[in-house]
């Protein structure tokens, strides 16, 4: 059985695992290093989990060439961003290569067998999330779980978010005091320069829940909110569902809510259903089956190319939303 060291060690990272973690080794066994980055020496704590080689990041003593300086001050802590201190072409290059990773070990893919098309690239890197998932973090704030651990880190300022959420995490908290023992979630969600928010609850709807939330709705000037019980139906304040396009559709309304999946970025989803599109090739004479349809985000520009589109869907809320 391998001993290990008490103290923390000198460690230099080679490259990224699957899962984004910094992958170095020690007496030939990987360790894997969460925050360290290719090209790091660091100085870590051993800990065994398993059969597992973790190391726990007490100083980076040498920054490696990817390595930059963060644009969020949480980042340290936070886990809404794993890679806030890695180069943008290097954030690309490594999850492109965690994805034909996973293909070749789990799916069985050898590399040669595909082609790898070049990398769709978002319109802007930051700045750009219109949606998160909030928690209560203490003492009437809200944050988001740290780093690979469910301990809260208070966020007044999210900047990842897009301008009009940015500051929304720390003026909404006080506001929804009332609510906090019995919230579970709070739910962003921002289209253009609207926003609207919903309260995932650990029982069931209240006055006192109501009055908060409206006058959250009333001082932050809002489009809505959603108050989503354990059990029943929720209770919707204001207009919370929100008016997109269709991407490749713009004759197309499509809606969104607070409590209802959408894809985070809305500039990246243009090409992503884009892209979808053009590689299904549906022609006018095709009947497509699609499952997990949501509130019609592929559906609609599917059915442009078609004959019929079956969406199957099996959130109540994403069936609602598409058939308007």
């Amino acid at each position: 059985m391998l001993t290990l060291p008490e103290t923390p060690i000198e460690l230099t990272i080679e490259r990224l695992g699957q899962l984004g973690e910094g992958v170095a080794s020690w007496e030939g066994r990987t360790v894997f290093v969460p925050g360290a980055f290719p090209g790091d020496t660091v100085r870590v704590q051993l800990e065994s989990h398993g059969r597992v080689l973790r190391g726990q990041l007490r100083q980076v003593l040498t920054d490696g060439a990817e390595r930059v300086t963060s644009r969020c001050v949480y980042s340290e802590a936070c886990g809404g961003c794993d890679w806030l201190e890695l180069g943008v072409s290097a954030q690309r290059s490594a999850k492109q290569e965690i994805v034909l990773s996973t293909l070749e070990h789990l799916g069985h893919l050898p590399r040669t067998g595909f082609t790898v098309r070049p990398l769709m690239v978002a319109p802007r890197d930051w700045g750009y999330r219109r949606r998160a998932v909030l928690h209560g973090a203490g003492k009437g704030a809200l944050g988001y779980f740290g780093r690979r651990t469910h301990e809260r880190v208070p966020v007044d300022v999210c900047p990842a978010l897009t301008p009009v959420l940015t500051a929304l995490p720390g003026k909404l908290a006080p506001l929804l005091k009332p609510l906090a023992k019995d919230t579970e979630e709070v739910l962003l969600l921002a289209e253009g320069d609207k926003a609207a928010f919903a309260v995932n609850l650990s029982g069931s709807v209240t006055a006192r829940h109501l009055e908060a939330a409206e006058a959250a709705v009333r001082a932050l000037r809002l489009e809505g909110a959603v108050l989503v019980p354990k059990e029943g139906s929720a209770r919707l304040l204001g207009k919370p569902v929100l008016r997109s396009l269709s991407p490749l559709r713009p004759e197309v309304p499509v809606y969104l809510r607070p409590d209802a999946f959408a894809q985070a970025h809305a500039e990246a989803n243009v090409g992503l259903v884009s892209s979808a599109i053009q590689e299904l090739g549906a022609r006018e004479t095709d009947s497509v089956l699609e499952l997990y349809s949501g509130n019609g985000n592929f559906t609609f520009p599917l059915a442009g190319t078609a004959a019929s589109v079956l969406g199957v869907e099996s959130s109540p809320v994403g069936v609602e939303l598409a058939q308007r």
